[in-house]
């Protein structure tokens, strides 16, 4: 006689029990989403972190930005200081007479530098060099030999071409997607930090890496420190050794 009511209060029972569940479900969720940002599904179709209309594109710490082709580090510029790494095995150097200090130190290897007082950002892409018995455009050496690292070390002048400047770092990526480029810090001396600033903002809209030497090598007059200067503009051997140890401890 009294079955049916108990079949009922049983039901009843169940159905309390899902529906408590199904609330306690939701009020987890609900909690978990409002205390961090991870993308997650709640309940019913709703999903947190969906992007909305108003907000930002801006790029997080750590995120990459694509550029002319190139990948490089959001707020990458200058290059930090890190612990120091051999770098100079699979490097080479190009520009400025100056870098030659590298291989009369014995540093790097002779054909580790391609220094010439004509190179600038013009004609760094085209102009036409000794490489051994032949002579090659500097582009093309960089893309026949695919070095890890290249170095770059201009001159001060008063302008940068920054349209044929980024077509060769474009087109050096473009052969050789793992190779970085680093544009060093023109030597101190008048003018310099005019075109120092230009080629650090070149920098950092084309996606490459600029090394700020500069800071460390100064002295108080603006010009390089009497230290490592050999007294025509250039690096001295401790000059030298200071640009080595540099460029070991600034890397991506």
């Amino acid at each position: 006689m009294n079955e049916k009511p108990r079949r009922v209060k049983r039901l009843r029972y169940r159905l309390t029990f899902i529906m408590l569940f199904a609330l306690l479900s939701f009020i987890t969720a609900f909690t978990m989403y409002m205390k961090n940002d991870e993308d997650l599904v709640l309940p019913f179709g709703i999903f947190a972190n969906e992007k909305t209309e108003t907000e930002s594109d801006e790029l997080l710490p750590g995120e990459t930005v694509l550029l002319a082709g190139i990948i490089g580090e959001k707020d990458a510029n200058p290059v930090p200081e890190k612990k120091a790494k051999d770098t100079l095995k699979d490097s080479l150097f190009i520009g400025s007479p100056k870098l030659s200090v590298l291989y009369e130190y014995d540093i790097t290897a002779n054909d580790a530098v391609i220094a010439d007082a004509a190179i600038n950002s013009s004609n760094l892409g085209n102009l036409v060099v000794r490489r051994g018995s032949e002579s090659k455009t500097i582009k093309n050496i960089v893309m026949d030999e695919k070095k890890g690292n290249i170095y770059i070390l201009f001159d001060p002048a008063d302008t940068i071409d920054t349209e044929s400047l980024a077509d060769f770092c474009a087109d050096l990526i473009s052969n050789n997607k793992s190779a970085k480029i680093y544009f060093i810090s023109s030597l101190p001396q008048v003018g310099s930090d005019s075109f120092n600033e230009k080629l650090l903002g070149f920098a950092d809209e084309n996606g490459v890496y600029y090394l700020d030497f500069a800071t460390a090598i100064v002295g108080n007059d603006g010009n390089i420190d009497a230290s490592f200067a050999d007294g025509s503009g250039g690096l001295n051997k401790d000059g030298a050794k200071l640009l080595q140890e540099y460029i070991a401890t600034h890397y991506v």
